[in-house]
């Protein structure tokens, strides 16, 4: 049965594929860094953090706003990271402050061509 989009069972989908080609990517190109995440206990959290220099969020939307920037605004006040990056089915990128939005199709494309970690 096909997962239909905007329910809890497409985001989770939509997410552990993004978990799979980081950690495909990381395997691959015999990098040392660590894959992790990061959750307070009030509950913010961002999904994917690479190393120490990449914080990664997905969310399975078309459209981002405010609210979903929420844990990567959070965890800078733990630590700061080189970039931040939102992955979503946006349809183009931008940035919001310092946070980078990318559409899911051109992150795995700027990952695999080596412009995501240092």
């Amino acid at each position: 049965k096909a997962v239909s989009p905007k329910t809890p069972e497409f985001g989770n989908l939509f997410e552990s594929w993004v978990f799979l080609e980081l950690k495909a990517y990381l395997e691959y190109k015999k990098r040392d860094d660590s894959l992790s995440f990061w959750r307070t206990q009030t509950g913010e959290e961002v999904d994917f953090i690479l190393g120490d220099q990449v914080a990664i969020e997905v969310k399975s939307t078309n459209l981002i706003n405010e609210s979903h920037l929420s844990g990567l605004k959070a965890i800078e006040k733990e630590h700061q990271f080189k970039r931040k990056i939102l992955i979503s089915q946006d349809s183009h990128s931008r940035r919001v402050g310092d946070i980078e939005i990318f559409p899911y199709l051109l992150f795995i494309e700027k990952l695999w061509a080596g412009e995501i970690l240092a």
